[in-house]
Parts: structure tokens; sequence; C-alpha cells
């Protein structure tokens, strides 16, 4: 993750997202493993990723190829996991 998606995320982060970001630059400057930041995804958003439908996206959810993220406390999802779009369209790509 580069510095400027870093930023880009900061002001959209909740307290813990921020900890991880800052755990993530502490460990870039320190040596220590790479930490990876999952990044949250409005369906719209990844619809418009992936070139589907908001609907597919949810069938996608529901069978689980993309990882939806529920906040603490609550049954609905709030969004989706860039790194479920992320491993989706390697795969895509890999097999076209």
């Amino acid at each position: 993750m580069t510095l400027e998606t870093l930023l880009a995320t900061w002001t959209k982060a909740t307290p813990a997202q921020r900890r991880e970001i800052g755990n993530a630059v502490e460990n870039a400057f320190s040596g220590k493993t790479k930490t990876t930041i999952n990044r949250i995804i409005r369906r719209k958003e990844a619809a418009m990723l992936l070139g589907v439908s908001v609907k597919r996206v949810d069938q996608l959810s529901q069978a689980g190829i993309l990882k939806r993220i529920k906040a603490t406390g609550t049954s609905r999802a709030i969004g989706i996991s860039e790194a479920s779009i992320r491993a989706l369209t390697e795969q895509i790509e890999v097999s076209a």
C-alpha cells in the first residue's frame, strides 16, 4: 500500500482503521512484515469496478465469492471487502 492510498483513506477511516494504518506505517519504517489494510467498498462502487449490476454484487456476496463487511452489533453489511474484489478480478484475469 502506498502513502497516497493511506492518506486518501485517512479521512474516511474509523478509529480502529486509523490504528491499523498507523501500525502499517510503523511496520514499513521498522522493517517488520507488511500489514495490508482492507478497505471497504460500497456495493455500487464494487459493481462499477467489476462491470456488473448491484444485484449481481449481492448475488456474488451471497454465494461467498465476495466478502461482506458488517459493523459490530448489526446484521446489515456496510460494504464489500476490497481484498475479495481484487481476488475475484485476478481470478478472472488468469482464466481469460
